[in-house]
């Protein structure tokens, strides 16, 4: 094996060497300067004949300032910018000895973009004031980066469970996946879901959820949050999803909360929301129960409380904010308990639906101190504990998960940040924060299983798992427990002139992950084909003695190192955005100690780092105000963005998780002994014989998937020329070109085209096989009028590895592009509008496109053409290069205040149905007159309808809000009636893709939207 830095890292060493990357990310701030989300005021200063006004002195004033007032001065053209705004309404005055003081109010700032606020000036006494009242500008002219903003506003306003991902599903263009069995929203009761989501062809891996810039992720699962992310703590939602400035790593949508701040007034806000099974309606109708659904998904219980309170310790200088939640967000889903949860056959109990239950305790607190006239620092706490008790019941990750094969879930997170911004000149800012985020996720088995048995997955009637999570959970994991650290810093330093603004700076995050587990000697799996089993999968199952930090046995680490500088530069009426982003990531794991166990012998292996990655990533765009008012830009912009990686990459190779995993064929009746004395008991549920000979004993009847299972041997590694050096890491190129246009005072239509493109594909290469050890087959389509052209064609293209090489693993992930190279791309248009005025606040449109790929070189070759052919779903080599249909979707979201107080609210959301695929499971008497010979390992699963063709009804949901509102003094007062799925939609969510016998249970759904539900809300705001 070669492998840079192998050597053995000993604990001086490696606590050196994490002290070095602690000192480096100390030096780089210094010298360097993180992600912003403050806004910008900027313009022109001009006299009435139109010359340029150079001195004036800008002031923007807001209360949600706790300095009060900013200020700039025009320079030689008259231009002036003013960064570093918080969200809120703003005045801007213009003054100048001779000329009348010119105010422009009312100007509203959400996001990060620049609001662009002229002021013409005339002769006149400066105890004169000219006041101009309007809405904030629609459209920005400096700007290419595409953000969708959530304020305070819309959030309160519009109906929705208020979680930023129920914000996020109503950009046009996102996209999401059933992948942890969440589905469509309604109403909230589907709670704050790890659902990932991807906008025009980019990565879900990529999605990113931020509060104030910094990182909330665990580096287990980089895309998502272990918090649950409490709607009261935030004052807007900014979701990033093109054209992403150098100041992000990755280009995926980026979800980054702004926490809310106190004011110099005492101010309470406090929600209350509940709805229940009695209010929603059933939606399950004639066609769904013929189609084999029993029940629809539906709401078992929902509210949530969220007292509030803000306002001054110290009037302009020291601010708190300080907030509470608790919610509970509880299910019906389509599936029944278990009659008795360890049998080795699943039987419905049909008097008792299964439910999926979430709860959460949040408390948070934030303090804003202006610490001098020009140092501001923010400190912001939360402490969040939730309990999601059956996470991933139902369907997921294409199995459908019973109650008692379901994960008990918890998560313990303290989140601490601190920021500081600092005005060091009025053209000097430097800003500063940190970020801590230690979190301890604790996954379980249900209390009423046996972790002695061996989990259950049926595969003949459609995958379905039973009997503890190791059924379906790979590596067949039991009782176990991650403790994931966080740790971000960013800081820049920001030019800014006039017309021109430049910031340097730097992103550094370190991350720890540490798994401590119990386990079991026995049998981890049973495979089962109509109740039979046939296959016994066995892990090495580490036990700690400790489930603690110190007793964890699998730990991984990663470093993210980024350096970026970003420029602006306004040149009459053209404003060029470019930047360049240098990206360092380091994968790596230390030394550990690996405890014996039935299985295996116990081991010592030393740490290293197994990636180390450099990539430089040019951020380009420009922006042209086509007739130099402000009203239309013409945007043009060309990114690339590498793959975030968290702790994951390096656990893909680390030795604690190798050749942990072996499966044989197995009948429960019959005993070969020929491995000496083996007790075999017919018909027990449990595969007598020992796993680690590799070849029939017992009642193991093949051959071993892993001949190294339970050998200290490292068998999976990274190609070094692949894991070190510049520019190897998977990226992405997105090319974007559109206009803005204000269309009236407060709306604006948006037309954009996007191109995505990926690069830097990777494949996974088995060094022991070769393209000659593998036989091709055919296999028979069943005969079904549902099926493309109503089957039964022969489907060619698949390939079984020589008896003689099943199971030697020797496996290099390395770069695509040595065998061949692999594509994929995303075209699609956008047409959105984007309204806000006086009573009337619209924002949607229209989002079309489709993705194509191409991985015929690398399929054919590679040393082993089918991929892996010991488990998942393949695919035919004739299907190696896809182009999906035009899928489109439509969505909105608005409101309008109607006479006496009473506001009227809605989202629409229109959207493609999911995509239907038929995974048939093939026997070996079925594949064996092919290929002439029987296959190794029981049964093969085979998808049977083209990637990308065949798509479900579409969705389409409505939602609904009438609020009536009260105001007495200072209080005002909010009573919300919400209707959410106002046409009871029935539309499936996710279908039973695996075809059995006949196509029984087919296309089964196994969710479906949720009915229409109704839901009482009272907010109190004083």
């Amino acid at each position: 094996m070669v492998r840079r830095n192998s050597g053995r890292l000993g604990g001086n060493m490696w606590k050196r060497m994490v002290f070095r990357d602690v000192i480096l990310g100390v030096v780089l701030l210094l010298v360097t300067s993180g992600v912003a989300s403050a806004q910008s005021i900027a313009g022109t200063v001009t006299d009435t004949t139109g010359g340029v006004l150079p001195g004036v002195t800008i002031e923007v004033r807001s209360p949600a300032l706790i300095e009060q007032v900013r200020a700039a001065v025009s320079d030689g053209n008259g231009q002036y910018l003013v960064s570093d705004l918080t969200a809120g309404v703003y005045t801007v005055t213009f003054s100048l000895p001779g000329f009348s003081t010119f105010v422009r109010d009312g100007i509203e700032l959400t996001g990060t973009g620049t609001a662009s606020v002229d002021g013409q000036m005339q002769v006149g006494s400066v105890e004169e004031t000219i006041t101009v009242t309007g809405a904030a500008p629609v459209v920005d002219v400096q700007n290419v980066q595409q953000q969708a903003v959530m304020t305070r506003e819309v959030v309160d306003t519009i109906p929705t469970g208020k979680y930023f991902n129920n914000l996020g599903v109503l950009v046009p263009g996102m996209t999401t996946g059933t992948t942890y069995g969440v589905g469509q929203d309604v109403g909230g009761q589907s709670g704050q879901s790890h659902q990932r989501m991807s906008i025009h062809g980019g990565a879900q891996d990529d999605q990113r959820i931020m509060v104030d810039g910094m990182s909330m992720s665990p580096w287990t699962q980089e895309d998502a949050a272990l918090v649950w992310m409490a709607d009261g703590n935030f004052e807007e939602v900014q979701i990033d999803h093109s054209a992403i400035t150098a100041e992000v790593e990755t280009g995926g949508v980026r979800f980054n909360l702004i926490p809310r701040t106190g004011s110099n007034t005492f101010a309470s806000r406090n929600f209350l929301n509940f709805s229940s099974t009695s209010f929603q309606t059933n939606n399950l109708n004639a066609d769904l129960e013929a189609a084999g659904l029993p029940e629809p998904n539906r709401l078992k219980s929902l509210w949530s409380v969220n007292p509030s309170l803000g306002g001054p310790i110290v009037r302009d200088k020291l601010w708190f904010f300080g907030s509470y939640t608790h919610q509970v967000a509880d299910s019906f889903v389509a599936f029944y308990e278990d009659v008795d949860p360890n049998a080795l056959v699943f039987t419905p109990n049909l008097d008792r639906q299964a439910y999926d239950d979430q709860n959460v305790d949040d408390a948070a607190v934030r303090l804003t101190w202006q610490a001098t006239s020009n140092d501001k620092i923010n400190f912001y706490f939360d402490h969040n504990f939730n309990c999601h008790c059956h996470f991933l019941i139902g369907t997921a990750l294409s199995v459908n998960v019973q109650p008692s094969a379901s994960v008990n879930l918890r998560g313990d997170t303290q989140t601490y940040q601190a920021t500081w911004t600092s005005t060091l000149s009025n053209r000097l800012l430097f800003e500063l924060g940190f970020s801590a985020v230690p979190q301890t996720e604790y996954f379980d088995s249900q209390s009423e299983v046996d972790l002695s048995l061996p989990g259950v997955l049926e595969v003949g009637s459609g995958l379905s798992a039973h009997r503890g999570m190791a059924a379906w959970y790979p590596p067949g994991r039991k009782n176990w427990m991650i403790y994931d650290d966080n740790t971000s810093l960013r800081a820049s330093l920001s030019y800014v002139t006039g017309s021109h603004s430049t910031k340097f700076g730097t992103t550094l995050q370190w991350g720890t992950s540490a798994r401590s587990q119990d386990g079991s000697s026995a049998q981890s799996q049973v495979f089962t084909y109509y109740g039979n089993p046939f296959r016994a999968v066995f892990n090495v199952f580490p036990v700690t003695a400790e489930k603690n930090k110190d007793g964890a046995w699998d730990t991984n680490q990663m470093r993210s190192y980024g350096f970026y500088a970003q420029d602006q530069w306004t040149i009459d009426r053209l404003t060029l955005n470019y930047g360049v982003r240098l990206d360092w990531f380091k994968g790596l794991y230390p030394d550990h100690d690996l405890p014996a166990t039935t299985w295996f012998p116990g081991a010592s292996f030393s740490g290293q780092t197994v990636a180390d990655w450099k990539d430089l990533n040019p951020r380009l765009g420009a922006v042209y105000d086509l007739r130099g008012d402000g009203r239309t830009a013409l945007k043009v912009t060309a990114s690339r963005y590498i793959d975030g990686f968290g702790t994951v990459l390096a656990g893909g190779i680390n030795p604690a998780l190798q050749n942990d995993r072996a499966f044989y064929t197995w009948i429960d009746n019959m005993c070969l002994q020929t491995a000496g004395p083996v007790d075999c008991v017919a018909g027990d549920g449990i595969a007598q014989g020992d796993p680690r000979l590799g070849f029939p004993n017992g009642e193991l009847l093949s051959m071993t998937s892993n001949v190294n299972f339970g050998t200290p041997v490292i068998t999976e590694i990274f190609d070094p020329n692949w894991a070190f050096g510049m520019g190897q890491r998977f990226a992405n190129w997105e090319f974007s070109g559109g206009i803005q246009h204000e269309l009236t005072d407060g709306m604006s239509l948006n037309v954009s085209y996007f191109n995505r493109r990926f690069d830097n594909f990777s494949v996974i290469n088995n060094r022991l096989n070769n393209p000659e050890d593998y036989d091709p087959y055919c296999v028979t389509v069943p005969s079904d009028s549902r099926l493309p052209g109503g089957g039964g064609n022969e489907l060619c293209g698949f390939y079984e590895v020589h008896a003689d090489k099943f199971g030697l693993v020797d496996e290099i992930t390395t770069s695509a592009n040595n065998f061949g190279g692999q594509s994929r791309s995303w075209n699609g248009v956008d047409v959105t509008l984007d309204a806000r005025m006086a009573d009337i606040l619209l924002q949607g449109g229209l989002s079309t496109g489709r993705q194509s790929s191409d991985a015929c070189p690398v399929n054919s070759q590679t040393n082993n053409p089918s991929g892996s052919p010991n488990t998942g779903t393949q695919l035919s080599e004739i299907w190696c290069a896809t182009q999906e249909k035009m899928l489109t979707q439509v969505k909105f979201l608005g409101s309008y205040m109607l006479p006496y107080d009473i506001q009227l609210a809605g989202t629409l959301q229109s959207l493609p149905g999911q995509e239907i695929q038929a995974n048939v499971v093939y026997t070996s008497a079925q594949i064996e007159p092919s290929l002439g010979r029987p296959i190794s390992g029981g049964t093969r699963t085979i998808s049977v309808i083209e990637p990308g063709t065949v798509y479900g009804d579409r969705l389409l949901q409505f939602d609904l809000r009438l609020t009536k509102i009260l105001t007495a003094g200072n209080s005002r007062t909010q009573i919300m009636f919400d209707l959410y799925n106002v046409f009871n939609d029935s539309t499936p969510l996710e279908l039973n893709n695996q075809y059995a016998a006949a196509g029984e249970g087919w296309m089964r759904p196994n969710l479906i939207i949720p009915g229409r539900l109704a839901k009482f809300a009272f907010q109190v705001d004083f």
